[in-house]
């Protein structure tokens, strides 16, 4: 009758055990590990939702920007678009946790994603073809600006590079070795593509990117509610101040 008994409570015991897990991961400055029962979260559904909380989605690899004309010809929209695709379909294979708080994150990162691939596909289609840049540009944005002086005439793109430079020669640590740079380019038989190249990354690009919509995510609420599907949390390393 004991060994009875004790192989019921042993295996009570164990199925207790068995119910729980641990998750371990991290936020900018500690290191955690979480205690959650499994009959009630999903291991998986905790990994992918922390994945939506921390990874940057719209964090593009792909290059969108010359940086010498040669460089020109080896942008891709080939490559983007599968970049874009293998983003989407990563956001949207998902098992996210039961809430709809992170559904809702979820389609907003999606939203992102979306204008970030449709403004860095514009971008590298108008270094050959610069009326698409009018495709991307909010009523009142300085975006506009640079869209016109782009598909103005040479002189035109030209004198606006003139202006950007100057501009940046206010808040740049260096304005002498920044207008000796520029005088150089200008020497330069590809002086219109160095031109162009400059007004496309530090003017359209700069202010076209200001209008992108990104997800504006409550790290301190998040946080709050990823740490509720545990019922223990230990905090095993932090960075020193």
């Amino acid at each position: 009758m004991k060994q009875i008994i004790f192989i019921i409570i042993f295996s009570c015991s164990f199925k207790i055990y068995a119910q729980t897990d641990f998750f371990r991961w991290s936020d900018e400055t500690c290191e955690y590990l979480g205690k959650f029962e499994t009959a009630k979260i999903n291991k998986e559904s905790l990994e992918d939702t922390y994945q939506l909380w921390f990874l940057n989605y719209g964090g593009f690899e792909t290059q969108v920007h010359a940086n010498i004309p040669t460089d020109i010809d080896k942008l891709s929209y080939k490559k983007i678009e599968i970049e874009y695709l293998e983003r989407l379909n990563s956001l949207k294979s998902l098992k996210l946790l039961p809430d709809t708080y992170w559904d809702s994150l979820r389609l907003s990162y999606i939203d992102e994603l979306n204008s970030v691939y449709y403004l860095k596909k514009i971008t590298i289609q108008a270094y050959k073809y610069p009326k698409t840049l009018y495709a991307f540009i909010d009523a009142n944005s300085k975006a506009k600006y640079y869209a016109r002086i782009l598909n103005g005439s040479n002189q035109e793109i030209m004198e606006g590079w003139d202006n950007l430079i100057e501009e940046q020669c206010k808040t740049n640590g260096y304005p002498e070795k920044l207008r000796e740079e520029h005088f150089k380019k200008k020497k330069s038989r590809d002086s219109l593509l160095y031109a162009k190249i400059e007004l496309m990354t530090y003017g359209w690009w700069n202010s076209a990117n200001e209008d992108v919509k990104r997800v504006d995510q409550n790290r301190r609420k998040t946080e709050k509610i990823f740490k509720t599907y545990f019922i223990k949390i230990d905090t095993v390393n932090c960075d020193e101040p």
